[in-house]
């Protein structure tokens, strides 16, 4: 039990400090400031903070504040992904239709999508249901139950520390 409670306190005091940075991030963001949302966003993703990792992920794939990297982008959009971000599993599942910074894989495309599908959010869930369907045209019956195979696998949290505000 003390432990727990000293696990607790100590993720508290962790990630007050995580969403502070995300939040003035975003500010600056917001903004058109994205150098300093790049650092902002950066001192939070250390921190282990999943929005702040997908953030970094926009900035790297648009190259915003920033040259453009898509491989470094889908490094903190995988990051986020793992750690249950919607949004970074919709952009990690969509590069990979493509290869757009990773190699071309549809089974870990319909994959994350599937997974970004799982979410509340309905234009979210709508926008990775929408890709899903064009890709199982392309898709062979077992790459597809391999894929939601991968999907019910999953759990949150894999990558690491999970910090949600």
């Amino acid at each position: 039990m003390f432990k727990l409670i000293i696990f607790i306190f100590s993720s508290f005091i962790i990630s007050t400090p995580a969403i502070a940075e995300y939040s003035a991030g975003l500010n600056a963001y917001s903004n058109g400031d994205y150098v300093i949302s790049l650092e902002e966003f950066r001192d939070s993703a250390r921190m282990g903070h999943a929005k702040s990792e997908f953030m970094l992920g926009v900035q790297y794939f648009n190259g915003l504040g920033v040259e453009k990297d898509r491989s470094i982008a889908a490094i903190y959009f995988h990051l986020a992904a793992e750690k249950g971000n919607p949004e970074a599993q919709l952009a990690f599942g969509s590069i990979f239709i493509k290869g757009v910074g990773v190699w071309q894989n549809l089974v870990y495309a319909h994959y994350w999508l599937t997974l970004a599908a799982s979410h509340k959010d309905s234009a979210l869930q709508e926008h990775a249901e929408a890709l899903k369907i064009a890709m199982e045209s392309l898709m062979t019956k077992k790459e597809i139950e391999s894929s939601n195979q991968l999907a019910s696998d999953w759990h949150s949290g894999r990558s690491g520390i999970v910090f949600e505000n």
